[in-house]
């Protein structure tokens, strides 16, 4: 009997030594994936707690800047160069928690998460602490997984996805306002039919679909309208010729009206500033919808072109 309670004994003895020995006072769990995407838009979206919906699990918003996940409820707390700090709450204990975004190449990032319970104070809160542990490291690799996916995705990092290509316009008729407001689909079809009146009279045809390029200055919005046409023409001092250079060059396509084009052009500038692409010229829009014909702006379609190295 007296040996059967030695080995009881023992083996609590050992158990709660193996606690202290293996389970560390302060637990951390971290968990890393890797992201097909450059590292400086996965932070600007990270640090915009707005957009979490758009890479968080469920979208589980719960209340203004705060999102859930199997009872905690996660909220960003602190911001440092590439680092995004979050706190946990939700449930007895309060977690810590840091994700890092670890640039690996221009297009090749690591995205980190260590969360740190607080010191553990007793046996019981170690073996408390560890059980959790186990169950939170599950939860934010699956918060990783869906970002990864989500930042694999280039449309849903820049609103819309780009393509490497040339075009086959070469002559160009053109017009140029400077404008008080943005300009309209009536300002812009304006300027169009002005350029193939002149076309007409000159017995040059049509080659390809309108281009626009908007520039906001000081005075205004500095409008260009062109219409590509299959000879040089000379110009009447409102109408004047252009040759378009043979570039290579960065291609989206867009659907939607002004404000989603608008936004579209931000995020190519975006891309551009994120991957250090060279711009060689301003970017343009190819109106390939007739915006007239079509009220329905969401049906627009509109190519945008930036020549590029």
């Amino acid at each position: 009997m007296k040996k059967l309670v030695f080995i009881v004994v023992g083996v609590l003895v050992l158990s709660v030594a193996c606690v202290y020995i293996f389970i560390p006072r302060t637990i951390t769990v971290v968990r890393a994936v890797g992201v097909s995407c450059n590292a400086a838009p996965i932070f600007r979206i990270i640090t915009d707690e707005k957009k979490w919906a758009g890479w968080w699990p469920n979208g589980g918003r719960t209340i203004p800047g705060t999102y859930s996940y199997n009872g905690y409820q996660y909220r960003l707390t602190k911001l440092s160069y590439y680092n995004v700090d979050v706190r946990l709450t939700g449930q007895p204990v309060e977690v810590t928690g840091r994700i890092s975004v670890i640039p690996v190449s221009k297009d090749s990032t690591v995205l980190q998460w260590a969360c740190s319970f607080p010191e553990a104070k007793n046996l019981i809160e170690r073996l408390t602490y560890y059980r959790k542990a186990g169950a939170l490291g599950g939860d934010i690799g699956n918060v990783l997984s869906r970002a990864a996916a989500f930042f694999g995705v280039q449309k849903n990092v820049y609103g819309v996805a780009f393509r490497e290509g040339t075009t086959t316009d070469t002559y160009l008729a053109a017009m140029r306002k400077v404008l008080p407001a943005y300009p309209t689909t009536k300002d812009t079809y304006g300027m169009i039919g002005s350029i193939q009146a002149y076309m007409r009279v000159c017995g040059a045809k049509q080659t390809s679909y309108p281009i626009m390029n908007i520039e906001h200055i000081e005075s205004g919005w500095r409008t260009t309208v062109s219409v590509p046409t299959d000879i040089p023409l000379k110009g009447n001092g409102t109408v004047y010729f252009m040759r378009l250079i043979p570039a290579k060059f960065l291609i989206a396509d867009v659907r939607g009206g002004d404000s989603t084009v608008e936004a579209a052009v931000q995020g190519m500038n975006n891309y551009i500033l994120d991957y250090r692409r060279t711009v060689m010229a301003m970017p343009y829009r190819t109106l390939v919808t007739d915006r007239i014909a079509e009220p329905d702006t969401s049906k627009w379609l509109t190519t945008i072109y930036c020549p590029i190295f």
